[in-house]
């Protein structure tokens, strides 16, 4: 390479060049014959061995690359890197090489990658081989602290009791940890690379989005709580799960955790615990009632016993020549007098024990009875109630008492519904519910109940109006349920409001 050059040689001159830069040049380059032995190389592989020269070098590789110890590191190298040049001679390439080897000065390890493969004429011949290679070892020491720290990352993920998310500054999924897989029902893999959107409904979308872009291009960093959002699935269930995410800047943008923890049975317990405190309101109510109502009993059978017990006296102290509807007046008194006691017995047993005594009846006969026993409060109000006929056998086993005095608050709710409205009416009627159940309707036109669907007795203290009169509807729903049957409330869709319950048939 030192044979002077003429300066109109102009092949020559290009050869002299390319040597030169050939020398130059950061990666090691070897040339070697058809029959493998080295006869050239530049002045890099000498410095990556740390031999003084080129020459000292090319001398080792002609002894089959010398004393240098090599080990291969991947899979089906061989130790001897010299095969290599023997395949490139045979026509194969192999590429990115890795061979940890060990300078011969020092005894420092240093890693070199190689592609090594044959040189051909311009017939495509071969006539020898060449082996490229370079120094990788701060290269692939800075991969391997990269690798440790992603392993170090992913730890710490999979550490947080949460399903965590990382999403860069356009919010694309970067990582996931293995909750987020459970929770979310995606894999990693499917995730990376997507829109972290897609694990939100359409509404939290937009309320992460405003979040998101408040944030977009200002310098903060650190946490913030965002709340409860509603996330989606992959198989498009949704639940609800307390958000935070915390926002770390670096030069090229900032990166977001989103932390998602699922409150859905949090929330299920929150509310099981509100039912059950609405129940303890309600059986506190219902002692309250216990006591009000053998207060009550206590008031009023005294009275009733002498009204009744009078009434019975001035009857048989009548002259024989009295008016029939003097006797008749007598005779109502006392039957009413006698009900009013066993109402007020049966309720109060009711309630302290939960007794009821069944006995065959029909349901017609006891909504008949009902009506008499609502007429005087309905003529009051002005409201025509009207009972339409029952076809069928209407026979349920039951305690009368207790049924009609269900009916009697629901027409007594229906009539000051529609108190003071124009036409008002009532109506009720018998209808089969099913082949195991009748049903019993209630129905006005007044301006519906103050509850929602079918399903409004579901709680405590559910109510037609704020003028709910009689027992209440928590009492009426306990007394038809003991019975084996449903009460609900609905809407007309006209207007006005359905109170409906069902009792079981009767077995013939």
């Amino acid at each position: 390479m030192d044979d002077p050059v003429t300066l109109g040689d102009d092949k020559v001159m290009r050869h002299r060049l390319m040597e030169e830069a050939i020398e130059h040049v950061d990666e090691a380059l070897m040339v070697f014959d058809v029959h493998g032995v080295a006869v050239d190389c530049n002045s890099a592989c000498a410095r990556f061995n740390r031999f003084p020269n080129k020459m000292e070098w090319k001398l080792a590789l002609q002894e089959g690359w010398g004393p240098i110890e090599r080990v291969a590191l991947g899979k089906g190298l061989p130790n001897d890197s010299y095969e290599l040049v023997k395949r490139a001679l045979a026509g194969e390439t192999t590429r990115g090489a890795d061979y940890r080897m060990r300078r011969i000065d020092t005894g420092e390890q240093w890693l070199g990658r190689y592609t090594i493969g044959p040189v051909r004429d311009g017939e495509g011949a071969i006539i020898g081989a060449f082996a490229v290679g370079r120094d990788v070892t701060a290269e692939q020491a800075l991969i391997d602290r990269l690798t440790v720290n992603m392993r170090y990352h992913t730890s710490i993920l999979e550490s947080v009791p949460f399903a965590t998310t990382l999403v860069d500054d356009d919010w694309i999924v970067t990582a996931v940890s293995r909750k987020t897989e459970v929770l979310f029902g995606w894999n990693a893999q499917d995730l990376i690379g997507q829109s972290g959107l897609i694990l939100l409904t359409e509404l939290s979308r937009v309320l992460i989005r405003q979040r998101y872009d408040h944030l977009r291009g200002t310098p903060f960093e650190g946490t913030i709580e965002v709340g409860a959002l509603e996330f989606l699935r992959k198989d498009g269930s949704t639940f609800t799960g307390r958000t935070r995410f915390s926002r770390f800047r670096y030069s090229g943008g900032a990166t977001y955790t989103i932390y998602v923890e699922d409150i859905t049975e949090h929330l299920a317990a929150q509310a099981t615990m509100e039912r059950l405190q609405a129940q303890v309101t309600h059986l506190s109510r219902v002692n309250a009632m216990e006591t009000m109502a053998s207060t009550l009993a206590h008031e009023l059978n005294q009275p009733l016993a002498a009204i009744l017990l009078n009434s019975q006296t001035a009857r048989a102290l009548l002259p024989s020549e009295t008016r029939d509807d003097v006797i008749a007046s007598l005779d109502e008194v006392a039957l009413l007098a006698s009900r009013a006691g066993d109402i007020i017995r049966k309720m109060r047993s009711f309630i302290r024990h939960g007794e009821i005594e069944k006995v065959p009846a029909r349901l017609d006969a006891i909504v008949m009875e009902a009506l008499a026993l609502s007429e005087p409060h309905a003529r009051e109000h002005e409201v025509f109630v009207e009972a339409a006929p029952y076809e069928g056998e209407a026979r349920v086993l039951v305690d009368p008492i207790q049924i009609a005095q269900v009916l009697v608050n629901l027409i007594s709710n229906a009539v000051h519904a529609v108190s003071g409205r124009n036409s008002p009416y009532v109506d009720v009627c018998i209808k089969d519910h099913d082949d195991h159940f009748l049903r019993a309707v209630v129905t006005d036109n007044g301006p519906g109940p103050h509850v929602d669907g079918r399903h409004a007795l579901a709680g405590f203290g559910g109510k037609l109006s704020a003028s709910d009169q009689g027992l209440g509807l928590s009492i009426c729903r306990t007394i038809i349920e003991s019975h084996g049957g449903q009460v609900w409330l609905d809407h007309v869709p006209s207007g006005g409001c359905l109170a409906c319950f069902t009792l079981p048939k009767m077995k013939a």
